[in-house]
């Protein structure tokens, strides 16, 4: 995908991939400038499938890089009761969530779930 995209397009890319107040160069306009086309090049060159894929990807990196941080407050949640405030986990969750429904069905999900409360509630699972 990004070896049929020229730099200033993958540069692009990344640029579309970050939120949009902490973009730098701020505009489109001013971005254009910077790479030294014009605004309509730019325009074109988001009908390009491959510059959405790239940002997809981007996008979904950033998700990722935050899920084993987010999986391990959880499970020290688990493991020690009360050991995390309620907007870490809040936080957390929710951020496990986003990457469980990109990479699974909801009743996967919710197994995972039942597979997570057994592994540290064992004695549930026997019957105690």
């Amino acid at each position: 995908m990004a070896k049929y995209l020229t730099p200033q397009q993958i540069k692009f890319a990344e640029w579309l991939a970050t939120v949009s107040t902490q973009r730098s160069p701020a505009t489109q306009r001013e971005l254009a400038v910077s790479f030294g086309v014009s605004e309509r090049t730019l325009k074109f060159w988001k009908k390009i499938p491959a510059i959405w894929e790239l940002v997809s990807k981007l996008n979904a990196d950033k998700l990722m890089s935050l899920v084993t941080p987010a999986v391990a407050l959880l499970e020290k949640a688990i493991e020690k009761p009360g050991s995390v405030n309620r907007v870490s986990f809040d936080a957390a969750k929710s951020i496990v969530q986003d990457w469980a429904k990109r990479r699974q069905g909801q009743d996967d999900i919710a197994q995972t779930i039942a597979d997570l409360y057994k592994k540290y509630h064992p004695e549930r699972d026997r019957g105690g």
